[in-house]
């Protein structure tokens, strides 16, 4: 009499082999399939059916070349080989094309199944590693914009620097020449005080990146932090010739805001549409109250942001590719922007119809909750 332990766990003698090859087959954390000598599947396992898309027990019988035409084609060879009782491992294939309009990365193997010396199938194992190769290529272009960062940095530092050590040499050489001193005197504050933003910039990035920015809230008015910022960029606005607009409701903008922070931050999204705009351009900058926020939009007649490069403007060390400005800034001021707006709780957003169509950011601020439940004025 079979003992009751291998009646409650399914041990026993007569169960064991069908009842461990489905548990091996089902707890495979790879994708498994055995095939017969002319490539029909004859078993598979539930992660190379979500592999292929086709339910695990719709494979029975029907070819691998059917059923992933991809992952044949790519295994095909190894699969020969196996036939001749030769097993091929650890090959990688790229892109596989797995269902319409899904490449995947794929590490597989293929090994002969003997009955005696016969060979009976192929055993084909499948590791899908579309995850890990995207996690290499990511670091990949982390690197590269880390050193095209490093770079313009460089080359921001030298713009900064050559001038000053001009200016000082004029003051060496002509202490007499009062006008020529005092001209020298403002190249040398403006150059510091560049120098002094950036350098502002780039240990913001480092504090918001290791969570050490602290804001000072307070209730601000949202309109005096943007007239704030337009002042800061005024001077950017004027050397361009650009006409800049400020439309605002009638009500008052309550925020609960570190009203510095807020205006670094606009002061950096103004500062981008001027940079990004052709002179003579116009920027308009336009606030809208929606039931639990204030949507700030900053819009110019710029050069635009090509598609490929939107999801990624408020990369950090994106430096905008393909923005037709090169050398010319950091490429941190958007990624300032979004950090801030996000430690006050909001979003911000980038928009383009494409190069040449301008571009729009939506900042939405929140509205206290006391302002957000009260009637507008």
């Amino acid at each position: 009499m079979r003992d009751a332990r291998d009646e409650a766990t399914g041990t026993g003698a007569e169960a064991a082999p069908a009842a461990l090859l489905e548990a091996l087959l089902a707890g495979a954390p790879l994708g498994l399939a055995f095939l017969d000598p002319d490539g029909r599947v004859l078993r598979a396992n539930a992660l190379l059916a979500s592999l292929d898309g086709i339910p695990v027990d719709q494979h029975g019988g029907r070819p691998l070349a059917e059923l992933a035409p991809g992952l044949w084609e790519a295994v095909q060879p190894a699969f020969r080989a196996a036939c001749q009782g030769r097993a091929t491992l650890n090959q990688e294939h790229r892109a596989v094309a797995m269902r319409p309009e899904r490449l995947r990365d794929l590490v597989a193997g293929t090994y002969p199944v003997h009955e005696g010396r016969a060979v009976v199938g192929v055993g084909l194992v499948v590791l899908d590693v579309t995850p890990m190769r995207q996690v290499e290529e990511a670091l990949r272009s982390s690197d590269r914009s880390k050193d095209a960062f490093l770079a313009t940095l460089g080359h921001e530092l030298r713009n900064l620097l050559a001038p000053l050590r001009n200016a000082f040499e004029v003051v060496q050489l002509a202490q007499d020449d009062t006008l020529l001193v005092e001209r020298s005197h403002r190249l040398i504050e403006r150059q510091i005080s560049h120098m002094t933003r950036l350098v502002d910039d780039l240990l913001d990035v480092s504090r918001i990146g290791s969570g050490k920015l602290s804001l000072r809230v307070e209730r601000t008015d949202l309109a005096q932090v943007l007239a704030r910022a337009l002042d800061n960029s005024r001077p950017h606005a004027e050397r361009a010739g650009h006409a800049v607009h400020l439309s605002l409701p009638s009500e008052p903008l309550w925020v609960d805001a570190d009203p510095e922070r807020l205006a670094q931050a606009f002061t950096n999204l103004f500062n981008n549409a001027c940079k990004y705009t052709e002179p003579n351009g116009r920027i308009g900058v336009d606030v809208e109250r929606e039931e639990l926020h204030y949507v700030v939009s900053v819009a110019d007649t710029g050069i635009g942001i090509p598609a490929d490069v939107l999801p990624r403007v408020f990369d950090l060390f994106s430096q905008e590719e393909g923005r037709g400005r090169a050398h010319d800034g950091l490429g941190i001021g958007l990624t300032l922007v979004r950090s801030i707006v996000e430690l006050h709780g909001g979003v911000v957003e980038a928009h383009s119809d494409g190069p040449g169509k301008g571009s729009t950011f939506r900042v939405r601020v929140p509205i206290p909750p006391d302002r957000a439940a009260a009637p507008p004025g």
